[in-house]
């Protein structure tokens, strides 16, 4: 994820992907509470990324890619995975838990009609993996949200949010 998560203008955030993309990494990532705010729209993103990438990959002679976050009501997250696949991108990012089973199937289906991955956030599912008098473990979700469809699901990190 290019840090800070939030703040960032369309052209800052596409530059940092670039200095990412050239300075070694393959793939970036937008973050999970990162769709269309104001100050960073989405289309406006996808266009400037679009060109980063195709930039560092003439420089580094490298495949780059990005994970770029789809998540909003059904039929605009299809509309932006469209522009996601008339730009070239192999992968959608998706916030899974709040965009709910069946708004995700109808994703699955049209993100495969694209030839789009979907790389599942969990975002907010410590509401029901978290507490042991309730809900359901990460290893449940997971195979879940497998059976759903999506490809890749975001881990996060061994240690724990914020540290490490």
């Amino acid at each position: 994820t290019i840090k800070p998560k939030l703040g960032w203008s369309s052209e800052e955030h596409a530059e940092l992907g670039y200095e990412a993309w050239v300075g070694g990494m393959d793939l970036i990532k937008d973050d999970e509470n990162l769709t269309d705010q104001n100050f960073n729209r989405f289309a406006r993103r996808v266009e400037l990324l679009t060109k980063q990438r195709q930039r560092a990959e003439k420089e580094t002679g490298e495949v780059k890619s990005a994970l770029i976050n789809v998540t909003a009501e059904t039929k605009e997250a299809i509309r932006r995975a469209k522009l996601l696949h008339d730009n070239g991108w192999e992968y959608g990012m998706i916030d899974v838990v709040t965009t709910g089973w069946a708004a995700l199937q109808t994703l699955r289906d049209e993100f495969e009609d694209l030839d789009l991955a979907i790389h599942a956030h969990r975002a907010m599912h410590a509401m029901f993996t978290k507490d042991e008098k309730h809900g359901m473990g990460m290893p449940c979700l997971a195979k879940l949200l497998r059976c759903v469809g999506v490809d890749q699901l975001h881990a996060g990190t061994v240690v724990g949010k914020l540290e490490g």
